[in-house]
């Protein structure tokens, strides 16, 4: 479908693979658990929207606008998305496993409990946002300007996730796990850090200034060159760790 309008369509249980919508635009369209893998979506503008449950899997989604629009648990998985714009919707429990995400716009929306194991981001700047419940295991992060700045990353998991250079001030991504990581030359500064996983964790000049890490576990990781100037230690394990050229207070 071209130039469609699939305003109060209903939807629901639908069933279709490849399908094309190219310029589609829709108001009211409901579409949960409705099944479209290795679907094309472009261009389209989609207003109140019930797409609950909506399985896109391998989708290619490029220059989409949603508007006050729920997606909440949508199966994204090996989905291709460049230029994803929601406001003001649902977008909590998301399955991005092994999906690509670039040009990514969320404004007053909910991303909490997403599962995005090995998937890829590419300048993914989604700051001040609650990811609480994020799984990103393996997940890799790439091109310049990824960023969680001022997030909520409670719990979150990057087990083995390539995190260098991503910008994490100001985050409260207490008891996150990080381990095995790698976030060379991440911002890590006034963050709350506390009860944290970064066991084997690369985290060569890392930047934690002013960052609490009372309970955090560091163990094992490289902090060759880190910044640590006034970062807050409270029971916090560093056996193991290379801490050569580290700046771990104020001279």
């Amino acid at each position: 479908l071209t130039e469609a309008n699939l305003s109060k369509a209903q939807l629901d249980d639908a069933h279709g693979k490849g399908c094309q919508l190219i310029s589609c635009h829709a108001m009211g369209l409901v579409a949960r658990r409705a099944k479209f893998p290795q679907a094309n979506l472009q261009g389209g503008v989609w207003m109140e929207c019930d797409l609950e449950g909506m399985d896109l899997q391998a989708a290619v989604i490029k220059d989409f606008d949603l508007f006050k629009t729920s997606i909440k648990g949508m199966r994204l998985n090996d989905a291709h998305i460049s230029g994803l714009s929601i406001f003001e919707g649902e977008a909590s429990c998301l399955d991005l496993t092994n999906a690509y995400i670039t040009k990514f716009s969320p404004t007053k929306v909910t991303l909490t409990n997403w599962i995005a194991n090995n998937a890829i981001f590419e300048n993914f700047a989604p700051s001040g946002f609650d990811f609480s419940g994020l799984i990103a295991k393996g997940a890799k992060f790439t091109g310049k300007g990824n960023s969680f700045h001022e997030c909520i990353l409670i719990g979150a998991d990057f087990r083995g996730a390539m995190m260098d250079g991503v910008d994490l001030s100001k985050s409260n991504a207490s008891q996150a796990n990080f381990a095995g990581a790698s976030l060379r030359g991440a911002f890590l500064n006034n963050a709350n850090l506390s009860e944290c996983n970064f066991v084997g964790a690369d985290l060569l000049r890392a930047n934690f200034r002013k960052s609490a890490l009372a309970r955090a576990d560091l163990g094992r990781v490289n902090l060759y060159q880190a910044n640590l100037d006034q970062a807050v230690y409270l029971h916090t394990n560093i056996e193991g760790a290379n801490i050569k050229r580290t700046l771990l207070e104020a001279d």
